[in-house]
């Protein structure tokens, strides 16, 4: 039975809403198949007001903010949940999600679509056909009886199944109606001529696309449960709060351990989340997929499976950055000086030399850097090759906007483009820009992430370090800044970091309080789907005091970007939701 028409029995096509306008403002969910479009454009979710706000204010040492929490906008899977779902769910190891058309970035930075393109949902059905078929021919998935000659023992078996599977598939019960409709497809399908082998397969299907395992469906109860403090605010689900915090930290559905403490109640409180999130973070295979994924999307490496097309660069340097992040926040101590300065790196025969190394083999190994020339995630080979076009601009931005949260206004539209290099130029990369921000009109934005960029030069467009270009000796300090005319850079607040090569900036700006809070915003922004506001100020104040200054928010000490992940999902922003206007609970 085709995709098409086993959406079609139960009411579903291509492009169907499931449900509502937007769950995320009370809609219901849906029992049957059809890959649906949801809330919010196909950017992904609109930013929440305020979102430029109390948050950007340095939480206080020793305060603690009242919380509460902002509206949670309606997400769909992204292709690699999706691919690590059908791994976990089936067995499948095709990763098909990465087939699919790309989803862009939403408007906190990161991947939260909220609609099915035609294309994607064309890839959905193309998939779950496949996927189906696969994992009942390989017995992935438990059918608990065969072709049965009792009707009634064989509405009992595929109820059996539905009910099974269904729960696995949804992450969640089924409710009386949702495995009514399936089994009605079922028997809709031997109607139709179907099998009782094809009849499954079409009610398999309807599972994989159903907008039950396509979304996150973190919207509450139907009544809804309130916040005893706070009667604005709905509380979520225990089987919502797992999947929300595994697909947060994993990138993937609830494993067995996570689901049995949903079902004993353990989730109900703050510290029965951070006790599980603690655990997650220690499961290296399932961890470093979310690690990786903040990292490649925050600091700019989306296009890092692009490099050298028809060659596996990209690849290998995208394991070369998971192995790196999971050895920090898995494996190592958390903590955000780690990640900017840590002098190592994962290579293998093939990236080694872009260090001047050789390594023996295929295989990655953790290889030590020469502390005076590397650094840190910002000096290895992925961040300085995807962020190697233009790169004082780039990499510059990288860490005023990234590392630091400063706004940079738009450029006008009069001004020139930078010299292009040529064989016969003498300009050194960092003169052709400086000659360039000499330009009035380009002058004040220059000002403002030239600084960090320069302090960059020490690496080429590859990633490879360098002494010299062009004959000249390479200037890898900042620019005066202030009536002192000190030499670095100025974040946001107005604070001068005083550097004269890269490695003396990345060791400030791993003390700084300023990087830390700013990263501690868009690990939020990661979590939230969406622009972190004033409603999730006061949360987000409370986790990063807990891990730049201990239990009493007083002490303070090396910020852990593990330790703030365990406490932000304690907070009412994790566990709580405000509801959309005009939602009906």
């Amino acid at each position: 039975m085709t995709l098409v028409a086993a959406g079609a029995l139960l009411g579903f096509g291509c492009g169907s809403e499931p449900g509502a306008a937007n769950a995320g403002a009370g809609g219901t969910s849906t029992s049957g198949g059809g890959a649906a479009s949801g809330g919010g454009g196909s950017g992904g979710p609109a930013p929440v007001a305020g979102s430029a706000g109390a948050v950007m204010e340095l939480p206080k040492p020793g305060v603690v903010s009242p919380e509460t929490a902002g509206v949670m906008p309606l997400r769909r899977l992204t292709h690699r949940e999706f691919s690590n779902t059908m791994a976990e769910l089936l067995g499948d190891t095709t990763k098909p999600g990465a087939k699919f058309e790309p989803d862009g970035p939403g408007a906190g930075g990161f991947e939260a679509p909220g609609t099915v393109p035609t294309e994607t949902a064309r890839g959905y059905m193309e998939a779950a056909e496949v996927l189906a078929a696969t994992a009942l021919t390989a017995n992935k998935i438990t059918v608990p009886c065969t072709a049965p000659a009792d009707a009634a023992a064989e509405t009992a078996c595929v109820t059996s199944l539905v009910k099974d599977f269904g729960a696995k598939a949804y992450r969640r019960a089924l409710v009386a109606s949702e495995v009514e409709d399936l089994v009605k497809l079922f028997q809709t399908a031997k109607t139709l001529g179907g099998t009782f082998q094809e009849a499954v397969a079409a009610t398999i299907e309807a599972i994989l696309q159903s907008p039950n395992l396509l979304y996150h469906w973190e919207i509450g109860d139907q009544p809804a449960v309130r916040d005893p403090e706070n009667a604005a605010l709905v509380a979520l689900t225990a089987d919502q709060l797992a999947s929300r915090l595994s697909y947060f930290l994993w990138e993937s559905p609830p494993d067995a351990a996570l689901q049995t403490a949903a079902k004993a109640g353990q989730l109900a409180t703050a510290d029965g989340l951070k006790t599980q999130a603690a655990r997650l973070l220690t499961d290296d295979t399932r961890a470093r997929r979310a690690l990786f994924s903040f990292h490649k999307q925050w600091l700019h490496m989306d296009n890092l499976e692009d490099l050298d097309p028809g060659t596996d660069l990209g690849a290998q340097l995208g394991q070369e950055l998971e192995n790196f992040v999971a050895s920090i926040f898995v494996a190592g101590d958390g903590t955000l000086k780690s990640l900017l300065t840590a002098p190592y790196t994962f290579a293998n025969a093939s990236t080694a030399p872009q260090y001047g190394l050789t390594v023996q083999g295929s295989g990655f190994t953790q290889v030590a850097l020469d502390p005076t020339q590397r650094v840190g995630v910002m000096m290895q080979v992925p961040f300085l090759r995807t962020n190697g076009n233009a790169p004082p601009v780039r990499r510059g931005l990288a860490v005023y906007k990234q590392l630091l949260c400063g706004n940079v206004p738009l450029p006008a539209g009069n001004i020139p483009m930078v010299e292009a290099d040529t064989p016969d130029s003498t300009l050194t990369t960092r003169e052709r820009f400086a000659k360039h921000a000499e330009i009035a009109c380009a002058t004040g934005c220059h000002a403002i992430f030239d600084p960090w960029g320069f302090a960059l030069e020490s690496f080429d467009s590859l990633g490879r370090y360098r002494t010299q270009e062009k004959g000249k000796p390479i200037d890898v300090t900042g620019l005066p800044q202030g009536a002192d005319a000190v030499i670095g850079g100025t974040t946001p607040k107005g604070k001068v970091i005083p550097f004269k090569s890269g490695i003396e900036m990345l060791n400030a700006l791993a003390e700084s309080d300023e990087v830390s809070w700013c990263t501690s915003r868009h690990w939020s922004r990661f979590m939230l789907g969406r622009m972190d506001g004033d409603a999730d100020a006061g949360a987000m104040s409370n986790a990063y005091l807990a891990a730049a200054y201990g239990p009493d928010r007083t002490t303070a000490r090396t910020f852990s970007v593990k330790d703030f992940l365990v406490a932000i999902v304690g907070t009412k922003a994790f566990r709580f939701r405000t509801p959309s206007a005009g939602e009906t609970l």
